[in-house]
């Protein structure tokens, strides 16, 4: 008979500790969200920090004129933290470094990003300017080749002794 006691003190145990686990959950259900947000925000801090150093490591190539280090930083915050200043930086380096492509491209990413921009029609001049070198670069390239000039100069070819590309100085 003393068994039937011992279930009765383990019945009452197992709702203690249900009802103490039940009030677990729900105390961690209410500061989940609360727990959530800070690691957001302390995931997002560290994004941030780990974008700010990339950019100010940029910056500091930019105005050194090392563009291609600059470049590199500036892509590496884009990773982490994309904007449209980021963009505009990118745009800036890619020029510098003659690559109007990527230029007319990463222009393009600011204005969508930042769609309201004051600059914007300044940065549509620059894309249009930037359009048309790349043109007339492509014909220039085509008349040269029609004409068989390299660097500016005609080829004689190998009937007509040694080309350009080949001469020794």
């Amino acid at each position: 008979m003393g068994r039937i006691g011992d279930a009765m003190g383990s019945r009452s145990h197992v709702a203690v500790a249900v009802g103490a686990s039940a009030a677990a959950l729900v105390l961690l259900a209410t500061a989940l969200p609360e727990a959530r947000a800070s690691a957001v925000s302390a995931a997002e801090f560290a994004a941030r920090e780990v974008a700010k150093n990339h950019f100010l490591a940029g910056r500091d190539h930019y105005l050194a004129g090392r563009y291609a280090g600059a470049l590199d930083e500036f892509l590496r915050s884009r990773e982490v933290m994309p904007g449209s200043e980021i963009a505009y930086n990118i745009a800036r380096c890619h020029e510098h470094l003659g690559d109007r492509t990527k230029a007319i491209i990463s222009y393009r990413e600011y204005l969508r990003l930042r769609p309201d921009a004051d600059d914007k029609e300044a940065i549509e001049a620059r894309i249009e300017k930037l359009n048309a070198e790349i043109a007339l670069s492509l014909v220039t390239r085509r008349m040269a080749g029609k004409h068989g000039l390299r660097g500016g100069r005609a080829s004689t070819g190998p009937a007509g002794g040694r080309s350009p590309s080949s001469a020794s100085p």
